[in-house]
This record gives C-alpha cells, structure tokens and sequence, in this order.
C-alpha cells in the first residue's frame, strides 16, 4: 500500500511537472516523456481495472477465439499484431495507455496552457482508473476526442 503511494505520488509530480514544463517552453515533447512514463507504469500493472483479466485472457488466446473475434476491429487489429510480434502483454497494455492518453493530449495540442491543468486533473481526479479499466471504450472517446480538432 505504502510503495503505491509513492510510485503514484511521485508520477504525479513528475507528470504535471513535465507538463508544466511542456506550457512554459511550447514544446510538446515534454508532455509526451510524461505520457511515456505514465504508459510504462500502466502497462507492468497487474489486476488494475475490473476488465484487465479479461484482456490479459484475450491477449493470451488464439486470434479466432471468441474473446477475441467479438472485439471491435482496431483494438483487435492492435493486439493481433503486438501478439503476431511475439511481444509481451505489458508492452501491449502500455502502448494502449499511451494511445488513450496522447489522443487526450493532442486534441488540445494548440492550448499548451491547460497541459498541467488537464494532467494534474487526470492524475488527481483518478480518471486514470476509468482509462485503465475500459481500454476499449477509452481508447474510443479518446479517438472521438482527437477527431473534433479536425
């Protein structure tokens, strides 16, 4: 309990504060490391989120299992092919918690102004929780997300 603590005491920090950096600089980049950090941290979780069992079963399973034929065609097509690589479930949960977590970050691109607002509020207000538990559903809000800066 202690050693969550700190390790999501010390994300937070070091993700606002990268955030902070990345409005005062106008570099984008620098969100990203903290995307990156928090994507790594996600991704060696275990049993995080009511559904993670589910998805490591999934991933575990054959292509044509029934787990894995009745998801929607783009998470199928990304975790087909992390597993059609060889790699591990933890790169495969990791890149999904990037994914959500840049398409959130890249829709308000142009506003570097709310990058420590919107990570401190994300870490903060544990919506982590909500994109660690519903990698689907998250991935595919966030996607809606990214699409109206278009």
């Amino acid at each position: 309990m202690v050693e969550s603590f700190v390790i999501y005491t010390i994300l937070i920090v070091v993700s606002v504060g990268l955030a902070e950096v990345a409005r005062r600089s106008r570099q984008f980049g620098f969100v990203v490391y903290a995307i990156v950090l928090y994507a790594m941290l996600f991704g060696v979780r275990y049993d995080v989120g009511v559904d993670y069992l589910q998805y490591l079963f999934a991933y575990q399973q054959p292509e044509d299992s029934m787990e894995v034929t009745r998801m929607e065609i783009g998470f199928r097509s990304i975790m087909l092919t992390f597993k059609a690589m060889g790699l591990h479930f933890t790169l495969f949960f990791a890149f999904v918690a990037f994914l959500q977590l840049f398409l959130v970050f890249r829709s308000v691109k142009e506003v570097p102004d709310v990058y420590p607002f919107l990570m401190g509020t994300f870490m903060l207000g544990c919506v982590w929780l909500s994109y660690a538990n519903g990698l689907r559903q998250i991935l595919s809000v966030t996607l809606f997300m990214m699409s109206l800066y278009y």
